[in-house]
């Protein structure tokens, strides 16, 4: 389970920066940009096809995953259908909570 500080800032040097989720492929590229690499390199390390390699085989070392800080808010992997109900059920009782105030 990924924590709020599992990401890193990867493509600062070429005034693209990406938070991404601090794999193998992430510091691979922060390896290439740290040792001024070419920028097709570095933008060959982050390319979308390592990403469709990671989502279509499962190797989640490929590539690069965008992501931000609130990965580290995620602690299950609901259903669409449980997902609506939980934000029904918030909403529900936050319009209770404002109707008895």
């Amino acid at each position: 389970m990924a924590t709020v500080y599992d990401t890193t800032l990867v493509m600062k040097s070429l005034g693209a920066a990406h938070r991404v989720w601090n794999n193998k492929g992430a510091q691979r590229v922060l390896e290439l940009e740290s040792l001024k690499s070419d920028q097709m390199e570095i933008f060959s390390a982050a390319a979308g096809v390592k990403s469709r390699l990671m989502y279509d085989e499962g190797d989640l070392t490929a590539g690069i995953v965008s992501c931000g800080q609130g990965i580290g808010l995620i602690h299950d992997i609901p259903t669409v259908r449980d997902l609506i109900e939980r934000i029904m059920k918030e909403a529900e009782d936050i319009v209770q909570k404002l109707h008895n105030s």
